[in-house]
């Protein structure tokens, strides 16, 4: 009782993603048919990869500006599961081709930022581990502080 307590936004962040990733799957396993031009789960599953992402996006500002150090505890959980949802995306992407999707092009520049993004993501997702960053010790330090850099240097707007 004591560790749902101290627990409790880390546990409803998690049961909330788990619940929006089930009814996804439990969607894209009854649909008849795939529409890879409009399929809602193909579009839920992008629009919740970058929920999530802005999400784990968010959690420093949080700390930060208004103080809510509990916001830290979510920003790793809320990046695996922007990362779980990316995953799904692309694997729905590529069901949907029925043909050999590595030597299809990539179909604009939305999805060569989404697959940018699934190759910015995977390593970070790979690494967040304990067992990852005590075998990478300061070159994990490294790695997230370059992908922070990639993310800060790609702003719409000068700093």
């Amino acid at each position: 009782m004591k560790w749902i307590k101290k627990n409790r936004q880390w546990a409803m962040l998690n049961l909330f993603a788990l619940a929006v990733m089930v009814c996804l799957l439990w969607q894209s396993i009854a649909a008849d048919d795939f529409n890879p031009n409009y399929d809602p789960m193909l579009i839920s599953s992008g629009k919740w990869a970058i929920r999530f992402l802005l999400l784990c996006l968010l959690m420093t500002p949080l700390n930060t500006v208004l103080g809510w150090r509990s916001a830290i505890k979510l920003r790793k959980p809320a990046g695996l599961w922007a990362f779980e949802f990316v995953v799904a995306h692309f694997v729905l992407n590529a069901i949907g081709l029925r043909e050999n999707w590595l030597q299809a092009p990539i179909p604009g520049y939305i999805a060569a930022l989404g697959v940018i993004g699934l190759g910015i993501l995977t390593p970070m997702a790979a690494t967040s581990t304990r067992w990852a960053m005590k075998r990478l010790r300061r070159w994990w330090k490294r790695l997230h502080r370059m992908v922070r850099e990639f993310r800060l240097s790609a702003r719409p707007w000068p700093t």
